[in-house]
């Protein structure tokens, strides 16, 4: 959900440095490499951005595998006759 907001807005920095350059709308031959080289630095932050929300969904899978795995646990403890409280 944030991928698309921050691909809009790594864009619009992008486009706002290509029109505040001075000379106008002219562009030069380094900051032809200058955008090119942001393009690049976004380009890498968004595949950043999509390994870390990939990570994070794997941890998720993990955690509620855990979960499940406790709350199976405690119910053959019950059904056992496990750790009762003291009087």
């Amino acid at each position: 959900m944030k991928m698309p907001f921050f691909a809009l807005l790594a864009l619009g920095m992008i486009a706002t440095a290509i029109v505040m350059q001075p000379g106008g709308s002219r562009l030069h031959a380094e900051s032809d490499a200058e955008i090119r080289a942001s393009a690049a630095i976004v380009q890498d932050v968004l595949t950043q951005q999509k390994t870390i929300a990939e990570n994070q969904a794997q941890i998720d899978e993990k955690l509620a595998a855990i979960g499940e795995q406790l709350r199976v646990a405690r119910i053959f403890e019950s059904r056992a006759g496990g750790m009762h409280k003291a009087p």
